[in-house]
């Protein structure tokens, strides 16, 4: 349910008042905007080696 309610944007309130279908669906979109998102390579500068 958090992530459900990470993804909706509403919080865990109203996740928990969704009806069975509607928590689903949104289940379902959240799981695919998921997907997508873990396959956008993520850049990362490192600066400041020490010796």
């Amino acid at each position: 349910m958090v992530f459900l309610a990470h993804y909706t944007g509403g919080g865990i309130k109203t996740v928990l008042d969704l009806e069975v279908d509607d928590f689903f669906a949104y289940l379902d979109e959240a799981m695919e905007l998921y997907k997508v998102e873990m396959k956008v390579p993520e850049r990362v500068v490192v600066a400041g080696f020490e010796k």
